[in-house]
């Protein structure tokens, strides 16, 4: 089975535990000059995401869109305080990862794991990496232990290598697992073009009352495990 590497930009398994802070006014100054001390606009070259933090802590990250430049991953939040940021996927709390700065550099550590930003000016208005995002997906509901024909449509763009498309699942343990791995999509189109995946799945785990579809695109001839190079996401409810 071929293994889903963690996109290089803020992933959930980077978790630390924040130190407990007091709560003198004193502290509260120290935070607030830390929070301004990361507040700005950071690039990661590798994924082609942004990071913008404003200077109440606040965080967004901005990916590659089709038609909107660098658009705001609404599913993903960011909160800033003192040298800890904790994210949140979908409205839950992800976990918490640490904020050092060097210079123009902003690194997120989590336990070995680092992911290096650099500050940049301001965001391009527009962007031409890799994207991918979902037009259409039918059906929108799953009924447990019965197996389902999922057909999914969906405009990609590659940047500069070859790709490949594939239909993903959410997990019973929450990770992405590819559905039928041979239906995929061999394309190195630079311009926008359209695609389609018919995949079968049923779905068995009973703890949640929806899961995720994914459209994922990895580099061309990947073996056991891959990186992300774009992906899109649709919410599956379950029928009981």
């Amino acid at each position: 089975m071929k293994k889903i590497l963690a996109m290089p930009l803020l992933a959930s398994t980077m978790i630390l535990s924040a130190c407990g802070g007091g709560s003198s006014s004193s502290g509260d100054r120290i935070e607030a000059l830390q929070v301004n001390e990361y507040a700005g606009v950071w690039y990661l070259a590798e994924a082609d995401n942004y990071l913008k933090i404003t200077d109440d802590g606040n965080g967004r990250i901005y990916r590659c869109s089709l038609y909107d430049g660098y658009r705001a991953d609404e599913r993903v939040s960011l909160q800033v305080s003192g040298d800890i940021v904790t994210l949140s996927h979908d409205g839950g709390d992800e976990g918490e990862v640490k904020l050092m700065r060097n210079g123009e550099q902003l690194s997120l550590i989590a336990g070995i794991e680092e992911i290096n930003y650099q500050q940049q000016a301001a965001m391009p208005d527009a962007c031409n990496g890799n994207a991918v995002e979902i037009t259409y997906v039918s059906p929108t509901e799953a009924v447990l232990g019965v197996e389902q024909t999922f057909v999914v449509n969906f405009d990609y763009r590659v940047a500069d290598i070859s790709a490949e498309l594939a239909i993903a699942f959410t997990s019973d343990d929450g990770e992405r697992t590819i559905i039928n791995s041979d239906e995929t999509i061999l394309v190195d189109d630079r311009d926008i073009a359209s695609g389609s995946i018919t995949v079968n799945h049923t779905r068995r785990y009973q703890g949640d009352d929806a899961y995720s579809l994914y459209v994922l695109m990895y580099p061309a001839g990947s073996d056991e495990e891959f990186p992300i190079l774009a992906s899109d996401e649709q919410v599956i409810n379950i029928v009981r």
